[in-house]
């Protein structure tokens, strides 16, 4: 007996060290959960000083790193999910029918997180601003909310998840974005009618499958000046292994087949990348504003235009030339990229300085960005509220609030202003409405001087005259 005890012993040791043991030769696989390893942790900081947070880096490190770590998800999450119809990860929940759903929708779907009067005032300035510009260089700006899979499927949800029953935030965005300028697609009626010919979302991914993003981008198009959605080719069926499934750590085991569509000739452009340009057969420029619904619906819509550029990025870059502006985002992102404000020409608009505006110091900065002067500026250490425009001669042009994420505290604004159209003696202002009946107007004029002659190119270093305007509002140049 206590030789078999013995033997039974030595098993779990050697059991419990193989994991141990593979570390060096196995590697990790957190990637089948659709995130980023741990990285290894250091006794050390940059700055030399002691980790205090050795421990806890290193526990993330090593259960990222044992040896078949990935089998062993693996297997509990197949017998949560086949066995006891439960999700192995918290930000995945198991629906009806075997469809998956990405927890972060739940508030959406229920209700519980509304845009407030506040967020929606905020976004309708920031599109009512992007609108304009885009406009007066001639081109539309379109809006497209791509609904989450919960709001086409709610039939699949979980009974313990109460449905709000109403258009939810993409109906308050549609009302407060009327009369900015932006025209609005919807997307939900099309995607609500695919489900009677198929799949129109994955079971185990977030986004919309062939025939929903198929079905959405007939509807984008024929909002878009009535284009045609382009001839399709159907290639058979497609294995896919979607987001939520790697979440679970299932990505090379839960598969499911999809359709699979490709416009005209095959399409070898990878509409993943975050920044991708194309050329179509239609007329006329695209320039596509996203996030990841855009990777599917891509070979849909491109060809429809002589040439398209499709950019997934936060803040939103628009500063390119383009007949038609699309921003498409995901119901659970309204936050995220409508809350900022995109970057884009300033538009040029018509307003007075009001008679009672109180003369106030007001800090600029300047720099180049690409084919445009950057005007920054801030009146006060205050974090004034409203809006504000930089004034050159009699012309005013509409700045952007510059939040804390891109490099300024809050308070700043940003104005792109191509240099061509300054004249040599134009001069510079600022001014700010703080919506409370007050505004605020810098105190001094200052001429550009030689910045750039019209329609003249303008060197990079031609804006180190911009560092006057800095240094005068400082007190370090004295005043002509």
């Amino acid at each position: 007996m206590k030789g078999v005890s013995f033997a039974l012993a030595l098993v779990c040791v050697l059991v419990m060290a193989l994991p141990l043991a593979a570390m060096p030769f196995l590697g990790s696989s957190t990637q089948m959960e659709n995130r980023e390893d741990a990285p290894p942790p250091s006794l050390t900081l940059a700055d030399g000083g002691l980790n205090q947070q050795f421990a806890t880096d290193f526990e993330n490190w090593f259960l990222d790193h044992f040896g078949f770590r990935d089998r062993l998800v693996g297997w509990n999450a197949w017998i949560n999910l086949r066995l006891l119809r439960t999700s192995s990860n918290e930000d995945v929940i198991v629906g009806r029918d075997g469809m998956l759903f990405f927890r972060e929708t739940v508030p959406d779907y229920t209700g519980s997180a509304p845009l407030t009067p506040g967020e929606l005032a905020a976004i309708r300035a920031n599109v009512r601003r992007l609108a304009l510009s885009i406009r007066q260089r001639g081109g539309n700006l379109y809006i497209a909310v791509a609904p989450n899979k919960n709001t086409v499927y709610p039939e699949n949800m979980p009974n313990r998840y109460p449905w709000r029953g109403d258009g939810g935030n993409p109906a308050r965005l549609r009302r407060a974005l009327e009369g900015t300028g932006a025209i609005w697609i919807e997307l939900l009626p099309a995607l609500r009618d695919a489900k009677k010919d198929g799949q129109a979302y994955c079971l185990t991914d977030t986004h919309w499958s062939g025939l929903g993003a198929r079905r959405a981008a007939g509807a984008i198009l024929g909002a878009m000046g009535g284009r045609a959605l382009p001839e399709l080719q159907a290639v058979g069926k497609a294995s896919h292994s979607g987001d939520l499934a790697r979440m679970l750590g299932l990505g090379d085991s839960l598969v499911e087949q999809l359709d699979r569509y490709l416009p005209g000739d095959r399409d070898a452009t990878d509409y993943s990348l975050h920044d991708v340009a194309c050329e179509g057969r239609g007329e006329g420029r695209l320039l596509m504003l996203r996030d990841s619904f855009g990777t599917a619906i891509g070979p849909f819509i491109t060809p429809a235009y002589e040439g398209a550029r499709l950019r997934w990025e936060n803040p939103f870059q628009a500063t390119g030339e383009a007949d038609d502006v699309l921003i498409l985002i995901a119901e659970r992102n309204i936050r995220l990229y409508l809350g900022q404000p995109a970057e884009a020409p300033a538009p040029k608009v018509e307003v007075a300085i009001p008679a009672a505006a109180r003369r106030a110091p007001c800090t600029f900065e300047a720099s180049r960005e690409g084919a445009f002067a950057c005007v920054d500026f801030r009146f006060g250490p205050l974090q004034y509220a409203g809006e504000a425009y930089l004034l050159i001669d009699d012309a005013a042009y509409w700045a952007t609030p510059l939040s804390g994420g891109q490099t300024h505290e809050p308070g700043w604004f940003r104005a792109l202003i191509r240099p061509e159209g300054f004249d040599s003696d134009a001069r510079i202002r600022a001014l700010c409405l703080t919506g409370k009946g007050r505004a605020w107007v810098s105190g001094d004029d200052l001429a550009l001087g030689d910045l750039a002659e019209p329609g003249a190119a303008v060197e990079e270093d031609d804006l180190d005259d911009f560092e006057d305007l800095r240094r005068l509002r400082q007190g370090l140049i004295p005043e002509d």
